[in-house]
């Protein structure tokens, strides 16, 4: 018992030692693409602050240095002359802070990026390999492929990640696969190459997206389930899925999601149209079709950001 205990404890070390590894390479490239950028725009704006002569007046360009103050140097750096009176003399060390401050803002900001890795046949988890809870992410069915899967990614804000199982017809989702969109980060992965269910795991870097303001048609909202044209419309296909566990171990109990959190949910997704919530469950919809109808189901609410006419907001049986 102790030696199996034993061999069990070295297989998840020499895992999150992978991961450790795997994880700092990764960093170490980005940060090699940062100092490269970083360094041409300090080299701009020492070219644009240089003194070839005793004594320069370096007006600003046209471009980026149209903010920047006039500066007059002199041989031993006693006359300065400021474009605002009220600025004080800098010093060599603040003219160093103000040097790097520059090329900070300077420095164009990392463009997004996937995971060069393809990350094919693995399945995506936050922390070690049996870390998948479902509030990690939120499911989009009726995902024709790996690239649909990542423009919902990409227009989610806050998205880091996405996993693709392109075959989901088993579970009656709907037509395609199914995509996940991660909200936490993908510290790990479990291999699927053994395995006929085929899946994938890619991270996305340096997301630009903007959560979105939204203003729900009522903060009560109505009682029971959303539908699209009518009572009898839904499909799997008008939302995307985020929710609690719903077997959770008792060691490991994760927060139910709340009302607050589906609707931030709502603000983080593209074209969001409206949100349905179970309480009981921590279960939330984020719709992405018009919701212009509800059907009576106890336990669900709907909070349509377009308000329904009376006749559309009658709660059918």
């Amino acid at each position: 018992m102790l030696r199996r205990t034993s061999q069990i404890l070295q297989g998840l070390a020499r895992e999150r030692l992978s991961m450790i590894v795997s994880d700092c390479v990764w960093k170490a490239n980005q940060l090699r693409q940062d100092l490269a950028r970083t360094e041409q725009a300090c080299t701009d704006l020492q070219t644009y602050f240089s003194v070839s002569s005793p004594r320069k007046q370096q007006e600003p360009a046209q471009g980026f240095g149209k903010n920047l103050h006039v500066l007059r140097f002199s041989p031993n750096g006693s006359e300065r002359t400021f474009r605002d009176p009220q600025q004080a003399p800098l010093t060599a060390a603040g003219m160093l802070v103000t040097l790097l401050a520059l090329c900070l803002q300077l420095a164009p900001a990392a463009e997004p990026s996937w995971e060069v890795d393809e990350g094919l046949n693995r399945a995506c988890r936050h922390t070690y390999t049996w870390d998948v809870y479902e509030i990690y992410f939120g499911k989009h069915y009726c995902t024709e492929t790996l690239e649909d899967c990542k423009s919902h990614c990409e227009q989610t804000a806050g998205c880091k990640g996405v996993e693709f199982s392109p075959d989901w017809s088993w579970a009656n989702m709907g037509p395609g696969g199914r995509c996940e969109v991660w909200f936490d980060d993908i510290n790990a992965t479990v291999d699927y190459s053994s395995s006929s269910y085929k899946v994938t795991c890619l991270r996305y870097y340096n997301n630009p997206t903007q959560p979105q303001e939204i203003n729900l048609a009522s903060s009560e909202g109505l009682p029971g389930a959303c539908r699209g044209a009518s009572s009898s419309d839904t499909s799997t296909c008008y939302y995307s899925v985020h929710s609690t566990q719903p077997w959770q171990p008792s060691w490991y109990k994760k927060p139910k999601l709340t009302l607050e959190d589906c609707k931030k949910r709502c603000s983080f997704q593209a074209g969001c149209t409206g949100i349905e919530f179970m309480e009981e469950k921590g279960y939330c919809e984020v719709w992405k079709v018009p919701i212009k109808a509800v059907q009576n189901v106890p336990g669900y609410r709907c909070y349509p950001i377009e308000p329904l006419a009376a006749a559309e907001a009658t709660v059918y049986p």
